[in-house]
This record gives C-alpha cells, sequence and structure tokens, in this order.
C-alpha cells in the first residue's frame, strides 16, 4: 500500500462529517441504501473514523470495523470517537489493517467502505489483490460500497474479476465537493 502525502493527510483529517452525511443522504434517496440489523461493517481506510461514526449513528444497532493502514490515522480515529462519546460503544473495533490481507475471517461483513481510499492500495495487481480480500470478506449478499476518484477502470474491472457484481454506479461524482469527477458504486457480492 502507498503512503498518503502529507496534502493527502490534511485533506483527509480536516474533512468534516458534511460530506459523508449527502452521501448517505443521496444514497438513500437514489437507491434506497439500508443495512440490516446489528449489520457488521468494514471501513477501509477511514482516515479520522468520522464516516464511521455517521454510519454508526444512522444505522445503530451495528458493529463497526474502522480500519486505517497507518498507524497515525488509526490513533486520529480513536481520538474522534473519544470526543464523541464519553465511553466509546464496545461496537467499534478501530485497528490497523493492510486492505490487501485482510485479518478477518471470510463472509464477516455485510457492508465494506473504501471512501477515497483503493487507489492507495498501489498498481494493479494490489488493487486486484484487495478486490479479492474485499470479496472473501463479504457475506453473500455483502455490499462494498466505494467511492474512488483515480483508477476508476481499473477498480471497476477488478471487483468484477473478484466476483462482484455492480449494483450501482454514478460518474456525476460530487458536484458541491472538490471531487467533482469521483465515482460512486455500490457491488455485491452473489448470495
Amino acid at each position: 500500500m502507498t503512503e498518503m502525502s502529507r496534502f493527502e493527510k490534511w485533506f483527509v483529517n480536516r474533512r468534516g462529517v458534511r460530506p459523508f452525511e449527502r452521501l448517505l443522504a443521496r444514497l438513500r434517496g437514489e437507491v434506497r441504501f439500508s443495512l440490516p440489523e446489528r449489520a457488521r461493517v468494514l471501513e477501509l481506510g477511514a482516515g479520522n473514523g468520522s464516516f464511521a461514526k455517521l454510519l454508526y449513528e444512522t444505522y445503530h444497532p451495528l458493529e463497526v470495523h474502522v480500519t486505517d493502514y497507518d498507524p497515525a490515522q488509526v490513533e486520529l480515529a480513536r481520538a474522534t470517537l473519544a470526543r464523541a462519546y464519553p465511553q466509546v460503544p464496545s461496537a467499534f473495533v478501530v485497528e490497523r489493517a493492510d486492505a490487501t490481507r485482510l485479518p478477518y475471517p471470510d463472509a464477516s461483513f455485510d457492508l465494506v467502505v473504501a471512501h477515497m481510499m483503493l487507489h492507495h492500495l498501489g498498481d494493479a495487481a494490489a488493487i486486484e489483490r484487495g478486490m479479492r480480500e474485499i470479496f472473501r470478506v463479504l457475506r453473500p449478499g455483502g455490499r462494498l460500497l466505494y467511492v474512488e476518484a483515480f483508477h476508476k477502470d481499473l477498480v471497476r474491472s477488478a471487483l468484477l474479476r473478484s466476483g462482484l457484481a455492480l449494483s450501482y454506479h454514478d460518474s456525476r461524482g460530487f458536484r458541491r465537493w472538490a471531487f467533482h469527477f469521483a465515482e460512486i458504486g455500490i457491488a455485491v457480492r452473489a448470495a
């Protein structure tokens, strides 16, 4: 995996929850995005933990594994959750993880979230390994929610080769965001 540059870290860590709220509102409106009761969620490249917190508050009760490859980002996510909750709920598991070698059993998550992180996996081979790992840890019927601005064609073809089926794809991106060229996708592991 590739490390984020100082600018990327600054951008990711200064970003508040509003863009994530808009993303969730858009998905809930356009595709009636929902999660099963007591869903298990894995967020890869969680950065400051804002999206994991929003998912928890929106779809509670659920279990959220908040991960990042960068140990400093893992600590930042822990700090974000600690500021938000006097006692961080046990539903949060915050840990370091490499998306190309996930430390979870097969078929253990209902949702995997990869928000602007798949390009950090590195080259085409690493993106392929990451997609195979995502497929492996998703339960049958589980979904991958991704937002990506770079290597979009590579990401889409890797997820299809991994066995995931693209159920929603929008290349309109975020008109009010700096990443107006980013695409949003939801892929499903066949049941």
